[in-house]
């Protein structure tokens, strides 16, 4: 969260009358800050600091892994903050790379029986070089055995699962080498320690950011311009029927319970429920001390002639 304070427990050089607050309402509340010292969560115009913070309930404390703050450019003077969740599933799992894909198979278009027969096949010489190990290396060895066997009987199983690259129609390679320039003027701000040297590259960087900024807008112009055009011309329903996606019809209730807890059986009778909850007749015997002088009133006036 962006709480615009300051906090020496967050890794502010300093602590202000807000820090504080907020100090007293995360302990009183139970919660803890995740933020570690990995550079500051804001760099804007008027400095830098580390005023964005990430605070969760000490029962998931244990599953919030490599809180960072990246240096990937956002078009906002707060810059990225990344974690990893460690859910049950990853506990039973090995660790691997992170950022790299671990998924190798489409398992939900697999043959599961085929795999499991792989599995039972394979299951008592399993059984026998873990339980039979005596020496250290034999368990590892056992292990390389055991994925290896999955491997194949995986293989033979499912399909290769292959992930599809996101695509975004307006980044262009002219938008895709702007930010790498922009990646790296940031780095350089931030690794720089000479303060001549570091006002010189920052204004390098803001510079350059502006123009990425404006080269995002006008691209992303470009971009559905162009895709109105091309179907405009061609289908012109499928501009409709993206405009409408986001807007999710809710179904219409069928039966409504009515104030004596009843429910109505029909939809002539919730229609009429509806109606009579909206729009109730003009009973006179519901009337109070002003809607009765009113009426009488009105029911006095002579209707103008025309």
């Amino acid at each position: 969260m962006d709480a615009n304070s300051k906090h020496k427990s967050c890794h502010s050089q300093k602590t202000d009358t807000r820090g504080r607050i907020l100090a007293n309402f995360l302990s009183s509340h139970g919660l803890l800050t995740m933020n570690e010292k990995d550079g500051p969560s804001y760099l804007g115009p008027t400095g830098e600091s580390w005023i964005d913070v990430t605070a969760i309930s000490i029962g998931v404390a244990h599953k919030i892994l490599n809180w960072r703050v990246s240096e990937e450019t956002t078009l906002s003077d707060h810059n990225l903050i990344l974690f990893s969740l460690r859910t049950r599933k990853d506990i039973t799992q090995l660790n691997r790379t992170p950022g790299l894909h671990t998924r190798k198979y489409a398992t939900q278009a697999g043959n599961w029986y085929s795999f499991k027969q792989g599995a039972l096949k394979h299951r008592r010489n399993w059984e026998d070089h873990i339980n039979k190990a005596q020496t250290k290396e034999e368990p590892d060895n056992a292990i390389t055995t055991i994925w290896g066997n999955r491997e194949d009987i995986c293989h033979t199983s499912f399909p290769t699962f292959l992930p599809k690259a996101k695509y975004v129609p307006w980044l262009t390679p002219k938008l895709s080498t702007l930010r790498k320039r922009v990646n790296a003027l940031k780095r350089r701000v931030k690794r720089t320690k000479n303060q001549a040297l570091r006002e010189s590259y920052n204004k390098q960087y803001k510079d350059i950011k502006n123009q990425y900024k404006m080269e995002i807008l006008e691209a992303k112009l470009d971009s559905w311009k162009a895709f109105c055009t091309e179907h405009a011309n061609s289908s012109p329903w499928k501009i409709y029927k993206m405009s409408r996606a986001g807007f999710a019809r809710n179904p219409v209730p069928s039966t409504l319970t009515l104030p004596d807890g009843r429910t109505t059986t029909s939809a002539k009778e919730t229609a009429y429920a509806l109606l009579q909850n909206f729009f109730p007749d003009d009973s006179p015997s519901r009337d109070g001390a002003q809607h009765k002088n009113i009426r009488n009133q009105v029911a006095d006036t002579k209707p103008p002639d025309t």
